[in-house]
């Protein structure tokens, strides 16, 4: 699958609101519009792809960049670009993977248990964005790493 880019500001995956009638509690708004997000970029990048079948292990790489903020001085910007210093600011690495998990949950692969390796990173850049890669699990790391972040 090609890797795909989801822009805007990398979000986290909202727990659900409980129902004040008892009912079933129901998804914030923001969250079910960032996974029709996420959809559609996966979708423009791989048109016409099938998820990987139940059984297939799948590996998903996410790298959540945000925007260099504009209060930090010279010495904290030079270091956010060397990756000197990595924000540790919300959302959490974890709720990242779960947002993306859950959306691209039977378009990617058919059930989340079929990812048996998942890594989040997150880093200063010079926009908010999103970027994907998933892949087969049984790939060699040479060749995952011919993908150009």
């Amino acid at each position: 699958m090609n890797p795909f880019e989801i822009p805007g500001k990398p979000r986290g995956k909202q727990r659900t609101i409980p129902n004040p009638n008892g009912g079933r509690p129901f998804t914030p708004e923001q969250t079910i519009e960032y996974e029709k997000l996420v959809r559609l970029m996966f979708r423009s990048a791989n048109p016409g792809v099938k998820p990987y079948a139940k059984g297939v292990p799948v590996r998903i790489t996410i790298k959540a960049m945000f925007k260099t903020p504009k209060s930090a001085s010279e010495r904290q910007r030079k270091m956010m670009v060397a990756d000197e210093l990595r924000p540790t600011k919300k959302p959490d690495a974890d709720n990242i993977e779960k947002i993306i998990w859950d959306a691209l949950k039977g378009v990617a692969w058919e059930d989340d248990a079929q990812i048996v390796e998942s890594h989040c990173a997150k880093y200063w850049g010079s926009d908010d964005y999103v970027t994907v890669m998933i892949d087969k699990a049984d790939m060699h790391e040479d060749e995952v790493e011919k993908y150009d972040w």
